[in-house]
């Protein structure tokens, strides 16, 4: 037991610096309202605050529900000054709840597959910063509560495929119903992975068992559904796109690849008809100026080019130690500014070639491996064939965002990470800090030292529930520290008054709790039997 303990610090302490890193920077350097389609899908919010009769859209109540409870809940503290802050914290902080609750339920399904301890540990903290994973964290849209739910899905069908307890099939057919019901590209992505991954399972199911999911399934869908559409006054399949989008991607789009333009122009539209070339460049960099990546972002502003070229150097490569910089005189100097996108497409190659290499290792783990797969068939159907319409810009190729399939991504990723660490040795230790640091590159660091950027940090600090842990790190990092305290933010005159949720998605609030429920109700007998096994009681 001792030196089980002592084995887990290292992989635990990684673990909640991941956890609380993220959350803390992305507070401090993005704002959520930036976020793709806010605007549109703000809709959501006034409707739950009753400044509009309906959202006119065509996504499940729920997780906007969430958000705006978030934001009745914040706007009472009196701290914020402006309703963009306002917004964008509650986004994150119910993103990071709905997200801790994913975790548990990877780290949960982990275990049942048989992964140590700390090696879950050391995969939840890479996943904290994988790219995808933080994009669904900034984003107000349901894909993170699909990544928080589809872990737990699968762990108890798993259990109940294993004990064959109804219990465990219920459960599942809680939240799988409420999954289904977010999004219509959710929908058709879960139904995909869920019938290829468990058909031989359900073919051998009992009878009994198969009408009870029937059943339950047609029953809780059908009253999500019914209480979306009376008010969307859409159906889950009614989605509305701009006209921009009402074009088909041509057949070569997702086979296509040019190299060469990949290399001189890794930037957008440049891949525009490039299915392939996005995703190299998307999955661990933020092609579409998105995020880190987004003009207006703190990420972006104020980075610090330690790397320049010059004309003036006899040497290929000289070191200014003063400003902490390295200079280059060789050709191709030009290039240095895509160095971060370099690393993205590096990173990105290594990452699906661990896929072919790892994807036959354990076949019951298989299509989890392979999982973004069946996202890319979707996308492909989508935008190439036009199912259920037209969804393709041919001057940007945006529909073919790694978003869409992020949760894919994400479970590829966790069950990937865990084959490589399956052993730790000191080449693989090293190489997750080279990732680290690279990821920490990627997203727009080292920053140079700025008043504005200071100003704007030491007032984004004083909303953050981590204040007092960025405290001391920022005291060290910032030029001008004046602003920089925790406790006196109410000194600040607020523009804010308070927000009222008074529209109520009763069936859908039901389903969150049912599903909290049902949750807890697992964590609390996994706590229970960690404590039984290790002799505590």
């Amino acid at each position: 037991m001792k030196k089980n303990n002592y084995s887990i610090i290292l992989p635990s302490f990684f673990f909640i610096s991941t956890y609380i890193f993220t959350h803390s920077v992305t507070n401090l350097f993005y704002k959520s309202t930036f976020g793709p389609d806010y605007l549109k899908y703000k809709q959501f919010i006034d409707y739950f605050q009753g400044l509009r009769e309906s959202p006119d859209l065509e996504q499940g109540l729920g997780y906007y529900y969430l958000i705006s409870s978030m934001i009745e809940l914040n706007s009472k503290k009196d701290i914020f000054r402006d309703l963009d802050s306002l917004y964008s914290f509650s986004i994150q902080s119910a993103n990071l709840i709905i997200y801790t609750f994913g975790l548990i339920g990877f780290y949960l399904l982990l275990k049942n597959f048989n992964t140590k301890a700390s090696t879950n540990l050391m995969v939840l903290g890479l996943l904290n910063i994988f790219p995808p994973a933080i994009g669904l964290r900034l984003t107000m849209k349901p894909e993170i509560l699909a990544l928080c739910l589809l872990p737990w899905c699968i762990l108890f069908i798993e259990k109940y495929l294993i004990s064959k307890k109804k219990l465990y099939l219920i459960e599942f057919l809680i939240l799988f119903s409420f999954l289904f019901t977010l999004k219509i590209s959710i929908s058709a992505m879960i139904i995909l992975f869920f019938l290829i991954k468990y058909f031989k399972s359900w073919i051998k199911t009992d009878n009994r068992d198969k009408l009870i999911v029937l059943i339950l399934f047609l029953l809780f869908t059908s009253a999500l559904l019914i209480e979306n559409y009376n008010a969307n006054d859409n159906f889950i399949t009614q989605a509305e796109h701009d006209e921009k989008y009402n074009n088909k991607a041509s057949l070569s789009v997702p086979v296509k690849l040019n190299p060469l333009l990949l290399f001189k122009e890794p930037y957008q539209p440049s891949q525009r008809d490039s299915m392939i070339g996005i995703f190299l460049l998307d999955t661990f960099d933020d092609y579409f100026n998105l995020y880190w990546n987004y003009d207006q972002s703190n990420f972006s502003k104020y980075r610090k080019n330690f790397i320049n070229t010059t004309d003036n150097s006899s040497k290929l490569f000289s070191l200014d130690l003063n400003n902490r910089t390295i200079y280059y005189s060789g050709p191709f100097g030009f290039y240095l500014n895509f160095l971060r996108q370099y690393f993205a497409i590096t990173m990105s190659v290594i990452f699906y070639y661990l896929i072919y290499k790892f994807y036959k290792q354990r076949t019951e783990i298989r299509l989890f491996i392979l999982s973004p797969i069946i996202g890319v068939v979707v996308l492909i159907i989508n935008n190439v064939l036009g199912i259920p319409k037209n969804n393709f810009d041919p001057l940007r190729g945006d529909t073919f965002k790694t978003f869409y399939i992020a949760i894919f991504l994400c479970l590829c990723f966790v069950f990937l990470v865990s084959l490589f660490l399956k052993e730790m040795t000191k080449n693989k230790v090293l190489a997750i800090g080279i990732y680290s640091l690279l990821i920490i590159f990627i997203m727009g660091f080292p920053k140079a030292n700025n008043d504005e950027l200071d100003f704007s940090l030491s007032i984004n600090n004083q909303y953050s529930i981590f204040c007092e842990i960025n405290k001391p790190f920022l005291a060290n990092s910032l030029f001008d520290t004046s602003n920089l305290k925790c406790n006196d933010i109410k000194s600040y005159s607020s523009e804010v008054q308070n927000v009222d949720v008074e529209n109520i998605p009763f069936i859908n609030l039901f389903f969150i709790y049912l599903c909290l429920t049902v949750i807890l109700r697992n964590l609390i007998a996994e706590i229970r039997k960690y404590f039984i096994n290790s002799n505590f009681f």
